[in-house]
């Protein structure tokens, strides 16, 4: 996720030029590939304010070329969305990064004869899901705190707990939606699993030993990775008491573990790293001791080399409804946002779908009674709103599993009060929309033409919020 909050444009900037027909500057030849390359200066430079064209007639102009200029790659979604509300008649050109386009808006005349939108595409991106059906043949048994990461182009789902302490290690295949099981592993549940250099680790967790008179629970001390082929026991130096209910995720070349419950059902307040590479451990340094009274049941994802963290309950059992992010220079901080919150929640999860942090499901903590969630919160900037769902909503749960892969998000198993969930797969599929925000006429870039009526704004959408997302 690009950082964008500092800067007025960055390399994602996005610039769009109307060209009059009637305009001095013509519409092909040597003037036209100086108005491109005027543009591409305009997104490379990332100096609108300062830039110039040259001079144009004031006489009036009918608008009906469109040049697109994006300093990466046009996607499928941004393209689309150009086209619907520009109502475009004829495509001109096309490369991976410029349309030209010939439109049906040819009634809106300006003093000015060019002008330009400027926007950036992740900054104005937002999201729309939809659940989609699948047919599974096959699938695992349900189950609680099992774990499911996206791994070189598949889905796997190791151990959690349903009717007794799963030990399967199974891998779903995107492509035909179906399931298939692999080898058997250490029964466990409340682990994590995580992806990096190009293999998974399983950490911590617990099984229950029901040989003998007694039926007793133990910690799994093994860590294990898989290569793609075989599970390998690792050896590891460091000091990391062992745990379940803990939350992990791939941060460099390391995994990052925060809080968990240990040993006589103490929740840990502890930050741990994993270093892959050496199979060493190393606590964090905690400063400003966050975490005092513990941390389990909470969810982190890494976005841009900065960890969040968003709720989870303690020691004394109270839930909490903050965002805390880490990184290396700040280390923990609690990080203030607006708009739609998610309530007090444990046992969610997060993902992170480039540019937004997605938390879904979750046990609500009530005073009235135990409540789950279905709800999708996305946080981009500092803000959060909940995702527009369609299709098949799947029902309230906690103690999932779900990942993200390419466009999809992937939820499996977990409980609410009517006990476990289907064992079914539950896939949403992502669809990208756009807005963009700033319009300024060229060759003053400070606001738009004043001879536009009111009427005429309302034609072609050209106001200070210009809308995309109809």
């Amino acid at each position: 996720m690009i950082n964008i909050r500092n800067k007025r444009l960055d390399q994602s900037q996005l610039t769009c030029g109307r060209q009059s027909v009637n305009s001095s500057i013509a519409t092909q030849g040597k003037d036209y590939q100086q108005l491109e390359k005027s543009f591409y200066q305009i997104s490379q430079e990332q100096k609108v304010k300062q830039h110039t064209l040259p001079a144009l007639q004031e006489k009036k102009g009918l608008f009906e070329q469109i040049f697109v200029a994006v300093h990466e790659k046009l996607n499928d979604d941004f393209q689309s969305t150009i086209f619907r509300q520009t109502q475009y008649k004829t495509l001109i050109k096309k490369s991976n990064k410029t349309l030209k386009l010939k439109t049906n808006n040819t009634k809106i005349k300006f003093k000015r004869q060019q002008s330009v939108i400027e926007t950036n595409i992740n900054q104005n991106c937002m999201i729309k899901g939809n659940w989609i059906s699948c047919e599974q043949n096959w699938f695992p048994q349900f189950r609680e705190f099992g774990q499911m990461v996206s791994h070189q182009g598949s889905i796997y789902l190791s151990g959690g707990f349903g009717n007794s302490v799963n030990n399967d290690f199974c891998q779903f295949d995107l492509t035909s939606n179906k399931w298939s099981s692999l080898q058997n592993v250490i029964p466990r549940y409340g682990h994590t699993m995580t992806s990096i250099l190009s293999e998974l680790y399983v950490i911590g967790g617990e099984q229950i030993n029901n040989y003998g008179p007694l039926r007793s629970k133990c910690f799994v001390n093994e860590i294990q990775k898989f290569d793609g082929e075989k599970w390998h026991t690792i050896r590891y130096a460091g000091i990391f008491q062992m745990r379940k209910y803990h939350a992990a995720t791939s941060y460099k070349d390391s995994i990052f573990i925060v809080g968990g419950e240990g040993f006589k059902n103490k929740v840990l307040s502890d930050t741990m790293i994993f270093d892959a590479i050496h199979s060493r451990f190393h606590e964090v340094p905690n400063p400003k001791n966050m975490f005092a009274k513990g941390i389990m049941h909470t969810a982190i994802v890494e976005a841009q080399e900065t960890i969040y963290l968003y709720g989870g309950v303690d020691q004394n059992d109270e839930i909490y409804d903050q965002l805390y992010t880490y990184d290396s220079i700040q280390n923990w901080k609690q990080k203030e946002t607006i708009g739609s919150k998610p309530p007090k929640l444990m046992m969610h999860t997060m993902v992170y779908y480039d540019p937004f942090i997605l938390l879904y499901g979750g046990k609500i903590d009530d005073l009235q009674e135990t409540t789950f969630s279905n709800k999708i919160y996305a946080l981009k900037n500092n803000e959060w709103f909940i995702i527009e769902q369609e299709g098949a909503i799947p029902q309230p749960r906690a103690g999932h599993s779900s990942c993200i892969d390419d466009n999809k998000l992937l939820i499996f198993g977990g409980f609410n009060y009517d006990g476990y969930l289907s064992c079914q797969m539950q896939i949403m599929e992502f669809k990208r929309v756009y807005q963009i925000n700033r319009i300024v006429s060229l060759p003053a870039l400070k606001s738009e033409p004043a001879e536009i009526s009111q009427c005429q704004r309302k034609t072609f959408l050209l106001r200070t919020r210009f809308s995309l997302l109809k």
